[in-house]
């Protein structure tokens, strides 16, 4: 488990880097049929095979720019969570946030938390084309997320339910 957190952080790390230098003009093509609870797997294998600087990934012989990976995991937790595990949707071409802020102060998030953050999130990137610039919790003063941790906090729950079949009851993000 120790093992799998260290990778998952360093795939965070490389996201960080890629998210910063990846130019908001650029989209790659819409996916279509994007299948939350097979292809969000194989979308995280791949991603654990990233290298420093790049911009997205390939899986299953499709390319995913770094905000299709962001939104098609959330939306995959959102997915998952509504007993529409087996139901695929399509991924538009979106463009990453302007200007990510957020206190990344280290939480515990329970499932409830998690999953609304999760749909607002994914919501939010259909309804405006992009990543948002944060997300926030929906408990007063706790301070908001930034989209770069919000993608930490992704790849553990999915983590979590591709060992368990399970969303976990709650996740930390002191990993990220």
């Amino acid at each position: 488990m120790f093992r799998k957190k260290f990778r998952i952080l360093i795939v965070f790390a490389i996201f960080l880097v890629a998210i910063s230098s990846f130019a908001s003009c650029c989209v790659a093509s819409p996916i279509t049929g994007f299948d939350p609870k097979t292809d969000s797997k194989s979308l995280m294998d791949n991603c654990l095979n990233m290298k420093y600087g790049q911009t997205g990934v390939e899986s299953n012989g499709v390319y995913f720019s770094s905000a299709q990976i962001e939104y098609a995991l959330a939306k995959s937790i959102s997915m998952i969570a509504s007993g529409n595990a087996n139901t695929k949707f399509n991924i538009p071409d979106f463009r990453n946030c302007e200007n990510s802020h957020g206190d990344d102060i280290d939480q515990t998030l329970s499932k409830s938390q998690y999953v609304d953050m999760a749909n607002r999130y994914s919501n939010w990137t259909e309804n405006h084309g992009q990543l948002p610039n944060y997300v926030g919790i929906n408990v007063a003063g706790v301070p908001d997320i930034s989209n770069t941790k919000a993608l930490g906090i992704w790849l553990n729950v999915l983590s979590s339910y591709h060992e368990t079949g399970q969303l976990p009851e709650s996740v930390s993000t002191a990993y990220y």
